[in-house]
């Protein structure tokens, strides 16, 4: 199936494994597995990141307006618009660690997020708003 050996980790720098007491860590300092992923977009690049996230014990969440989106194979999926406002607050209350797979989304709703939820976002909202500005 490919990756890298038990004893190495990427680039086959030394791996860093979970204790074995922890069944719910990926690894040191790794977000919990009980962790749920959230992914505005569920298009090949979102099916890409959700894969492997679900090989790791993550799961994870897409939000995409296309009903059974490429990523719906492997995540489950909330059909909604990434540009909605609203469908991303309510979305970003049901996952624990926001991301983006496509850079156009409401930035606006991501900083209310940020703000009211005290989610991690990432790329962060203020970073999304400069690739954004450079499509102009």
């Amino acid at each position: 199936m490919g990756g890298y050996p038990p004893e190495t980790g990427i680039a086959g720098g030394p791996s860093v494994s979970a204790p074995a007491s922890d069944p719910t860590s990926i690894s040191e300092g790794g977000l919990p597995r009980t962790t749920t992923l959230g992914i505005l977009g569920g298009g090949q690049l979102g099916k890409m990141l959700a894969s492997e996230a679900a090989r790791m014990g993550v799961a994870v969440k897409v939000l995409d307006p296309t009903p059974n989106c490429p990523a719906a194979v492997v995540a489950e999926q909330v059909v909604g618009s990434f540009r909605d406002p609203q469908a991303v607050r309510d979305f970003a209350a049901g996952v624990d660690v926001l991301t983006v797979e496509i850079e156009h989304v409401d930035v606006p709703a991501l900083e209310a997020a940020a703000r009211q939820l005290a989610m991690d976002i990432e790329p962060t909202p203020a970073t999304l708003e400069l690739i954004q500005s450079t499509h102009l």
